[in-house]
């Protein structure tokens, strides 16, 4: 596949059609049904979103959206589902593997009636056991679960009476112990871009070898990030230009004071402003590459942030006004972040355990059809993220034929002019549905395209509308034979 990036000169024209004054956006809270609800104390603590679209979320809950569904749920943006009988104890973490397929890590013995002391796999219809479903260790529960690149799991193994803890990988067949055995409880696992393995929990070595709190694994031994952090990590985030964020109840990182969230370049360790009052239990970035962080805070930086607040890269503030306090994790889902805790009270703007956060500005990509077909078959485009200021607009289109050409399009506006009055060779039903103010020639790989559009981090752009189509072009010995299209989308600039 083939990817692009444009358009600083369509960006300039665009300056001239924005509105003279920046859109006016912000966040604002938004309820997911009726939200999650007992027995007892109920909390959300492990929110993904799953590979049909849904958002899973996990944690001590009896029901959600008034329906019975035990300790996991799903939201389909409208309502709430269970997920087979659920399970019959808390779900501390929830996993997507690289086929799609969804994990549960927590406290419960039993899925579809067969043991599983821990772990399990959403099939699609049913929960089943990893293996024979016992734990990676006996007589120990594992808390956390990370997917290697290659789709093996990875999960931890604490033994509270000695204090020491490792991890394991499932091979496909048993459970293996990687490298290391830790002082302290592994709190949290991910996998870096780069496939390494990030660690970090209560522990200050690693095989008697002294590891502050984070370790990294290269595939063969741990590494230490520097000198460490003090405290207890509860939440890390790998961002899009490689930084870490680390989260938690954290004092110090690096030698450095911290206030319970730091930031590793690679290099060094460093504080984000003066922090947040308490813990940080779950991290984010926007598309804009701003971080959202949730956690038991009531203040970020210099002002009120009521269990939520958002770090732009040079100071905190607060993200909305309504008590979000305790929230435990968040996840990015296209167009809006839903946030997962124990927070209390549902009404017309807040839902107990799970919520949204909404922009007042949306980015959108709204399909405009077309009835043509070229000589394979129907050229498709669709969104792969959406246009928000800061950020990167991206789409994919399929259905090319072999040794095809294709100009990607991106106008100022709509049209609908047939491909015929461009060229002869334009087949029926095919028609120029965007403008051409701005045009990419590309080749496609294996008969599909990428294409990326940076939008400035201006606000000027919020609302402003683009038409965006691909035209296909079939060529023989040289001659131009068939011309089609794409569908087109329809964009809107949104900031969040």
């Amino acid at each position: 596949m083939t990817r692009h990036r444009c358009c600083i000169a369509l960006f300039a024209v665009l300056i001239w059609f924005g509105s003279a004054a920046a859109a006016q956006c912000g966040l604002a809270v938004a309820p997911m049904g009726g939200g999650l609800s007992g027995p007892g104390s109920t909390f959300g603590s492990s929110a993904v979103v799953m590979s049909d679209g849904r958002l899973a979320v996990g944690g001590y809950f009896g029901r959600a959206g008034g329906q019975i569904v035990n300790h996991v749920a799903a939201w389909d943006g409208t309502t709430w589902q269970g997920l087979g009988a659920g399970f019959n104890g808390t779900v501390t973490d929830l996993q997507i593997g690289r086929n799609g397929d969804l994990y549960a890590v927590g406290h419960f013995t039993i899925v579809n009636g067969q043991t599983a002391l821990g772990l399990a796999r959403w099939d699609g219809a049913a929960w089943q056991p990893i293996g024979s479903g016992a734990a990676p260790v006996p007589g120990t529960r594992p808390q956390r679960l990370a997917i290697q690149p290659d789709g093996q799991l990875v999960s931890d193994s604490y033994r509270p009476g000695t204090g020491l803890a490792n991890l394991l990988r499932w091979d496909g067949a048993s459970w293996v112990g990687l490298p290391g055995l830790f002082n302290g409880p592994i709190v949290c696992l991910t996998f870096l871009s780069d496939g390494r393995l990030i660690a970090a929990g209560g522990f200050t070595w690693e095989s008697l070898i002294p590891r502050f709190g984070i370790a990294v694994f290269d595939g063969v031994s741990w590494q230490p990030l520097g000198a460490g952090i003090s405290g207890l990590p509860l939440a890390v985030k790998e961002c899009a230009n490689g930084d870490l964020i680390v989260g938690g109840i954290l004092t110090m990182a690096g030698g450095n004071p911290v206030s319970n969230i730091a930031r590793w370049d690679g290099t060094s360790w460093s504080a984000l402003g003066t922090g947040v009052s308490a813990a940080v239990d779950g991290i984010e970035e926007a598309p804009n590459g701003d971080l959202i962080v949730v956690g038991s805070f009531t203040w970020a930086g210099s002002g009120p942030a009521n269990g939520i607040a958002r770090w732009d890269g040079a100071a905190w503030s607060a993200v909305t006004s309504v008590a979000a306090a305790p929230a435990y994790d968040l996840v990015w889902r296209g167009d809006d972040f839903a946030v997962v805790g124990a927070v209390t009270g549902t009404g017309p703007t807040h839902s107990q355990g799970a919520f949204r956060l909404v922009t007042n500005c949306p980015a959108a990509a709204a399909p405009v059809p077309t009835t043509c077909v070229g000589t394979a078959g129907p050229v498709d485009l669709v969104a792969s993220d959406l246009p928000w200021t800061g950020a990167t607009f991206r789409s994919h289109a399929t259905g090319f034929a072999s040794g095809a050409l294709a100009a990607i399009v991106v106008g100022l506006a709509q049209q609908s002019l047939p491909l015929a009055q461009v060229h002869p060779a334009g087949l029926p039903n095919c028609s120029l549905l965007a403008t051409t103010d701005a045009v990419v020639l590309a080749v496609p790989a294996a008969g599909e395209l990428d294409f990326a559009l940076n939008v400035p981090a201006d606000p000027a752009f919020v609302g402003i509308r683009l038409e965006h189509q691909v035209v296909q072009g079939e060529f023989l010995q040289g001659a131009l034979t068939a011309l089609s299209a794409s569908n087109a989308l329809r964009l809107t600039i949104g900031a969040y």
